[in-house]
């Protein structure tokens, strides 16, 4: 995992770029209702809110994570973080996610009421998400979609998230 890290970091410092990104639309936030619920899924002045309440305590959930982008108006996979188990990511028990661990501790301080330690129960949310108006990134301009699916072992249909988001860059 350490060689694809820092192939990113290589890529980010050849190929970085000026930035504008929006978030368009939010194409999905569908969930089976027996692990957990929406209770907000919404863009508002270019930030994204969403809340899901856990019906249960849920101590195991497996995560999938994928962003495509368009490409001759067909979306086309260009970057998946295989299923990872949230769980024993965020308590440390995982020896093969840490470039994900890493990700996901990042976010720790904003996002606390999202990114926590198992067991998940109630209330957990992500409030005015946003993405700098101007960075620096190694995006070409077009428009992107990004998902995640989230399922454990007494619900396998889960949650699925879907947002689509515009990036206009000097990096064609």
């Amino acid at each position: 995992m350490g060689k694809i890290l820092i192939f990113f970091i290589l890529l980010f410092q050849i190929f970085y770029s000026y930035c504008h990104i929006d978030f368009v639309q939010i194409e999905s936030c569908s969930s089976s209702n027996i692990t957990l619920s929406f209770e907000e899924c919404e863009i508002k002045n270019n930030k994204v809110n969403v809340a899901v309440l856990f019906w249960r305590p849920v101590t195991k959930i497996f995560v999938k994570v994928k962003l495509f982008k368009e490409v001759n108006s067909e979306f086309r996979e260009i970057f998946k973080v295989p299923r990872f188990e949230w769980c024993s990511v965020l308590d440390g028990t995982s020896k093969t996610n840490s470039f994900v661990r890493s990700f996901l501790n990042s976010f720790k301080d904003r996002y606390p009421k999202a990114v926590r330690k198992c067991p998940l129960t109630g209330r957990s949310e992500m409030m005015n998400v946003t993405i700098e108006k101007k960075l620096t990134m190694m995006f070409p301009s077009g428009l992107y979609r990004f998902t995640m699916k989230s399922s454990d072992d007494l619900d396998q249909r889960g949650a699925f998230f879907s947002i689509l988001t515009k990036i206009e860059s000097d990096y064609a």
